[in-house]
């Protein structure tokens, strides 16, 4: 191992660690493990250099692996400049990247066990290595390059493979060939990827959406039916599946968009159309007046409502259904209490379905519409 400060390049020539390799591998032909290799995406303009992460990870612990790539014509793998990860963690990084291997690159390792905080678990994604790759100064703007993960590299030929360490017998581990999941891409030009849809799904009156970052954002935004609906803060790190579900959506179809902002610029969008089948009333319960909050004067109304002149503004509700705060599906002068106490004794209204409505919850909601049994004239904004 290098003495001096644990900041590592990698090696070129014969791959130190192919012996211990050898040795280290058990004879059965099936791998026992799913194991998979990733590699993040970004955009660059021409002439400029960007950083794709390698990834891998395994249901087992991985304590080598061998990696053969090969770039599109107009993108270059900066091979002596690839950082082995995490720093100081790496036993011996060996590169090979001759002409005779028609431009492709292979590298090998075998992974520092000790401390436990260099270890690549079993379970999780792990950076195993950052790689230069140099956009050709003739690419053209739009066009999308890409680092491909390849079959076979060198004499004698060296493939794709990441070695397990077995939990029984000891100290032996096996060599198996990894499912790719991303190979890495870079948009030529200022624009960021966009951020790829995984799924869009209606429940009740809710809207579940999932994407994947294909590359690092500084923020994401979301869009429902061409009007921004929300912006969210990064960094958000590439390759990683994100959640994110929006409430009290109404019936109907509803096409959702999402960019990513990179650098201060935002990219394309990828879009999916989600419906929501089931009807939604939207009632804010306790807003008896509907003036958008509630105050001492929706209990004065409802009181109105229940005992005032016929001429009473609030005999003919704008929404009864606002007006039953108890939830019990009808109104009477115990809503007028539970508002007064929602107001000054800190308790909970309640909703159509049963649910509690405290003060940080108070506001326009919707509702399944088979459980609004009251009704209700003009829904809340």
């Amino acid at each position: 191992m290098e003495s001096g400060p644990k900041q590592y390049r990698v090696k070129r020539g014969a791959c130190a660690c192919s012996a211990l390799l050898v040795a280290m591998l058990a004879t059965s032909p099936a791998c026992p493990a799913d194991c998979e290799i990733w590699m993040s995406s970004a955009h660059a303009s021409p002439g400029e250099t960007v950083l794709l992460r390698l990834q891998m990870r395994s249901d087992l612990p991985i304590v080598g692996f061998t990696v053969v790539l090969e770039a599109d014509v107009e993108l270059k793998i900066d091979a002596d400049a690839i950082e082995a990860q995490p720093p100081g963690c790496v036993e011996s990084f060996a590169l090979w990247d001759t002409p005779e291997n028609n431009g492709c690159v292979a590298m090998g390792a075998i992974v520092d066990l000790s401390p436990a905080d260099c270890s690549y678990e079993a379970g999780i994604w792990h950076t195993v290595a950052l790689l230069p790759v140099a956009v050709d100064t003739a690419a053209v703007v739009g066009d999308t390059l890409c680092v491909h993960f390849a079959d076979t590299c060198g004499t004698p030929p060296k493939v794709n493979e990441i070695v397990l360490r077995m939990p029984t017998p000891p100290a032996t581990a096996i060599a198996c060939e990894p499912k790719v999941v991303q190979e890495g891409c870079v948009l030529v030009g200022d624009t960021p990827l966009p951020p790829r849809i995984v799924s869009g799904i209606a429940e009740s009156c809710n809207v579940s959406l999932s994407w994947e970052n294909r590359e690092d954002y500084d923020e994401v935004v979301i869009y429902r039916n061409g009007e921004q609906a929300i912006r969210l803060p990064g960094p958000h790190n590439a390759g990683i599946e994100v959640k994110y579900e929006e409430p009290n959506v109404p019936s109907g179809v509803h096409t959702y968009c999402v960019s990513g902002i990179a650098g201060g610029a935002e990219s394309t969008v990828s879009c999916i159309d989600v419906q929501i089948e089931v009807s939604c009333t939207a009632v804010h319960i306790g807003d008896a007046n509907c003036d958008g909050a509630v105050n001492i004067a929706d209990a004065i109304c409802l009181l109105a409502y229940l005992f005032g002149l016929p001429s009473a503004p609030c005999k003919n509700p704008c929404c009864l259904a606002a007006m039953d705060a108890n939830g019990d599906r009808r109104t009477d002068v115990a809503d007028a209490i539970k508002i007064l106490s929602f107001l000054f004794a800190q308790e909970t209204m309640v909703g159509p379905d049963g649910s509690g409505i405290a003060a940080q919850k108070d506001g326009c909601i919707l509702y399944l519409g088979e459980l609004v049994t009251l009704p209700c004239a003009t829904p809340c904004p």
